[in-house]
């Protein structure tokens, strides 16, 4: 019975790795990748927290250009405060994946875009946050 149990989880816990709602990536094709240039911006809600500290939204700005992106986030309770920066490429299939600092915490960003988003989530040890953004209107 233990190993029946124990086959049957392996088999749920595989199957599970490959459920698209904990992937990132987009059904773009490679024209609509290149198209993707120009601004993003939006902000990212806690979805859950360890930390008593962590922000409750953070205010994001992406610069995409030639299979590049230029990250930047700011606490939204606090816009004037030094921004946090960080770089990364566009992968073939519009996703995204960086490793940001903002608040002095290591925090992974990952996510795709689509043709008129962005979705993902940051993650740092104590803080867990999903990502809107949408190409600015002056792009």
């Amino acid at each position: 019975m233990t190993r029946s149990f124990l086959i049957g989880l392996l088999a749920i816990l595989s199957l599970s790795a490959c459920d698209p709602r904990f992937t990132y990536e987009s059904n773009l094709s490679a024209r609509e990748i290149q198209s993707l240039a120009g601004r993003w911006e939006g902000q990212s809600g806690i979805a859950w927290s360890d930390d008593k500290d962590c922000p409750q939204f953070y205010v994001w700005t992406f610069r995409v250009a030639n299979g590049n992106v230029e990250g930047d986030v700011v606490d939204r309770a606090t816009p004037n405060a030094p921004h946090t920066k960080f770089t990364t490429f566009l992968d073939y299939d519009g996703s995204i994946a960086a490793t940001a600092r903002p608040g002095g915490r290591d925090t992974l960003v990952r996510g795709a875009f689509q043709r008129d988003s962005f979705v993902g989530e940051a993650k740092s040890k104590a803080c867990s946050y999903r990502l809107r953004l949408r190409r600015a209107a002056s792009s």
